[in-house]
């Protein structure tokens, strides 16, 4: 046998829900390494539309976030993490 190495994300996101969501979307996220971090919400197309960022409390766990003023479509959901992308989902608003 040989050793295997498994690495698991430090920082991530764990789960949005309800997904797909008209109203509100919980965003459950884990920051084990940083010092600031944010959720970037981008229209997955990118057809114009601006982005919306939402500062997290990094000793938290989750977040509700509004999507009465998003249009119907497809999101992506980023977390960065000291100035740097290192998870996405993807949302869906009906």
């Amino acid at each position: 046998y040989t050793d295997v190495e498994v690495k698991i994300k430090p920082n991530r996101l764990i789960n949005l829900f309800p997904n797909p969501s008209n109203n509100n979307i919980n965003v459950e996220y884990k920051i084990n390494e940083g010092s600031s971090a944010y959720l970037m919400v981008l229209n997955f197309y990118m057809n114009g539309s601006a982005s919306n960022n939402y500062v997290l409390d990094i000793n938290n766990n989750a977040i509700n976030i509004d999507l009465n003023s998003y249009p119907l479509g497809f999101y992506k959901v980023l977390l960065v993490v000291d100035g740097a992308v290192v998870d996405a989902k993807i949302l869906s608003k009906y």
